[in-house]
């Protein structure tokens, strides 16, 4: 099976919140092999987050240090869809069709464009996300995906 893993998602695979659902979980109830697909923003968008955390003090710069690396060593084991001028022209097609009448944040928008791409070519079977718009977009798209509350 074929999972999209938002960068939201991601995260929670590297690092645990309390009372946060627990993408591994979900990603092992799976029957068939995994193949995960991120965005190729999804590291810029991953530290990002994680450098955020080490400023608010909810994450020690060691700690930073060892996801870094443990992510970057499972980077090997992800398909990640290139950005490129025709991912951004999936984005603002996206953005046309729903924005009017749904929230869809720039970063979202280039997410689930990442996933359509790569859609066109290799089914995806389950879409995973965090953010509760970008799901209600990715519905629309897609006919499995799992809404992980944050």
């Amino acid at each position: 099976m074929n999972y999209f893993l938002d960068t939201s998602a991601l995260i929670k695979l590297y690092h645990r919140e309390e009372g946060s659902t627990n993408p591994e979980a979900y990603l092992e109830k799976a029957d068939q092999a995994l193949f995960l697909i991120i965005a190729g923003i999804a590291p810029l968008e991953f530290r990002s987050a994680f450098y955020r955390r080490v400023r608010m003090g909810e994450l020690e710069p060691e700690n930073m240090t060892t996801i870094l690396q443990r992510f970057h060593d499972d980077l090997r084991f992800l398909e990640s869809v290139t950005v490129s001028n025709r991912l951004f022209e999936e984005a603002i097609d996206v953005m046309d069709r729903v924005a009017a009448t749904n929230v869809l944040r720039t970063l979202d928008a280039l997410q689930l464009a990442s996933a359509l791409l790569y859609h066109q070519t290799i089914p995806i079977d389950v879409f995973i996300a965090v953010e509760t718009n970008l799901l209600q977009v990715a519905s629309q798209y897609f006919s499995t995906y799992n809404p992980l509350e944050s």
